[in-house]
């Protein structure tokens, strides 16, 4: 029961509009606004690469961390057409510092910096038999 109760507080699941709710309803709510699936410990990203992505992934790895104790690789599912260099740079330098492995898979595309991120996972990297990875020259940034 304590453990129900520190996914709670970590989650701080308090919107006005699920009044009525169970809490067990409103932490799947939660799961399903922030992209994550604690039972499995897999984290989405499918949007583009920027410095908002940056903050979102570290903010979903620290509470991925918390609830799990450091006991449980983080599986990070992407699915993205790439973006910014520099978030991408800054998303593979948090992966090296955490204490946990990252395993990597790639979901349907995964081009340009996510591509990049799927191949700097820290534990597996894998991908699906029909997904596309497209890794292109480099720029000048």
């Amino acid at each position: 029961m304590s453990e129900q109760r520190d996914l709670e507080r970590l989650l701080k699941v308090h919107y006005a509009d699920m009044q009525g709710l169970d809490t067990e309803t409103q932490i799947l709510f939660k799961q399903l606004e922030w992209g994550i699936n604690l039972g499995t410990n897999t984290m989405y990203l499918t949007y583009e690469i920027d410095t908002d992505q940056l903050y979102s992934v570290m903010t979903r790895f620290d509470n991925f961390i918390q609830y799990t104790k450091g006991k449980n690789d983080v599986n990070l599912v992407i699915s993205s057409y790439g973006g910014d260099v520099y978030a991408m740079l800054g998303t593979i330098d948090y992966f090296n510092s955490l204490p946990v492995k990252v395993n990597t898979r790639c979901i349907g595309a995964c081009m340009s910096a996510a591509a990049v991120i799927l191949a700097c996972g820290t534990g597996e990297r894998t991908m699906t038999e029909n997904s596309t990875v497209m890794v292109h020259e480099g720029s000048a940034f």
